[in-house]
């Protein structure tokens, strides 16, 4: 795709070029992530930019990257959630950008869990190595999301998964209730292999902590503000993207 780019800037009239690449590219999504995979996904992840770097630098064209806020951050067991050869990722990708835009989806942009504190050390690393930042915020319908963790020991009497082989690589899932105990029981005695996982965390994000979807302009105006008054003093802050499509 950079390729073609270059190839259409060759023959295109000067006011038509493109000045620049950007790419949202989200290795986290891949199956594997979470688990022992996550190293070789990362590296091929810098590997990619670090192609595209080179690519885009023989063309004289910008190179961006979106970003997740937490990809420098740690995870509940506070261990780091993306970091190669001791570096969290998030500035391993900006050494091999131009400008990044920091997916800092939140509506609140003071406190511990606001648009600030999630972009804060990425603002000062690009500041500190010339580097463009982008703040990202989310404009678009978003679902209330919830994150549940299920594990062979834990919480007995927590919502369960039963997992059972059904032969060539086919698996069946069936949820329970943690009142369910018949249903179980019933479960095991038919399918004796079966594995049970309970419930060990569970997390909600409603939507209205994400996105300024139904929030209006006037909320959205407010932050961009607030935003612009914290970060304008930083010369690496190139202003914010939005993502999505408000409604009124």
């Amino acid at each position: 795709m950079a390729k073609r780019v270059i190839r259409c800037n060759r023959t295109a009239h000067r006011h038509q070029r493109f000045d620049g690449l950007c790419f949202d590219v989200e290795p986290y999504l891949l199956q594997g992530f979470s688990g022992p995979a996550k190293g070789a996904i990362l590296r091929e992840y810098l590997g990619l930019f670090a192609k595209l770097q080179r690519v885009a630098k023989s063309a004289r064209l910008q190179l961006g990257a979106d970003i997740p806020s937490w990809l420098d951050g740690l995870d509940r067991y506070q261990q780091p959630i993306a970091r190669v050869g001791g570096r969290p990722v998030s500035e391993l990708i900006m050494d091999r950008v131009d400008n990044v835009a920091i997916m800092a989806y939140r509506t609140s942009v003071y406190g511990p869990d606001g648009v600030i504190a999630h972009t804060i050390d990425e603002v000062e690393y690009a500041e500190r190595t010339g580097k463009g930042i982008y703040i990202g915020l989310e404009t678009g319908a978003s679902p209330d999301e919830r994150v549940q963790e299920f594990v062979l020991s834990g919480d007995r009497d927590s919502e369960r998964i039963v997992l059972w082989s059904e032969g060539r690589e086919r698996f069946r899932i069936t949820r329970l209730a943690a009142s369910e105990t018949r249903a179980l029981s019933k479960a095991l005695k038919t399918h004796p292999d079966a594995r049970v996982l309970n419930m060990r965390f569970e997390s909600l994000a409603p939507a209205s902590k994400v996105s300024f979807d139904g929030e209006g302009l006037s909320s959205l105006g407010q932050a961009i503000e607030r935003i612009s008054e914290e970060f304008g003093f930083h010369s690496a802050t190139r202003g914010v993207a939005l993502h999505g499509g408000l409604r009124p």
